[in-house]
């Protein structure tokens, strides 16, 4: 993630768009999204939570394939179940 005022990580979580970063990466406006592949994208904030520095950005353009991403479970995941803490 890419603002003018510098730079962070974040992980996609959907493959419709939606990424995940610190708040503190996010400022207002347009970002620019710059994938491992060198591709790159603008995104939008949807929600930022500055007590708990996280932001979920929108891709401004649907992804023509889906992008591989991060799943996240809302409901407790099943025994055995590999998973990833962020933060």
């Amino acid at each position: 993630v890419e603002t003018g005022q510098g730079f962070g990580s974040g992980v996609v979580i959907s493959a419709e768009g939606l990424l995940l970063t610190a708040a503190h990466v996010v400022h207002s406006g347009e970002l620019k999204i710059r994938f491992q592949n060198g591709q790159e994208r603008l995104a939008v904030p949807v929600r930022v939570h500055k007590q708990r520095d996280v932001a979920l950005l929108r891709l401004k353009d649907r992804p023509q394939t889906d992008l591989p991403c991060l799943p996240l479970w809302a409901e407790r995941p099943p025994v055995g179940a590999e998973l990833y803490a962020i933060g």
